[in-house]
């Protein structure tokens, strides 16, 4: 359910070293408010012929 899957990330992000918790930047942990960033980087390499 949303409720064990918000509960589980809460207790992920409590036992996340510092610098993860940092990383992520939360808001509002522990409300329906809650946020975090989650940022990506695609990185596409081609082979040459």
């Amino acid at each position: 359910s949303d409720a064990d899957t918000i509960q589980h990330l809460q207790v992920m992000l409590a036992q996340a070293p510092q610098a993860v918790a940092e990383w992520l930047q939360p808001a509002c942990i522990g409300t329906t408010d809650a946020t975090f960033v989650q940022g990506y980087m695609v990185i596409v390499g081609r082979k040459r012929r």
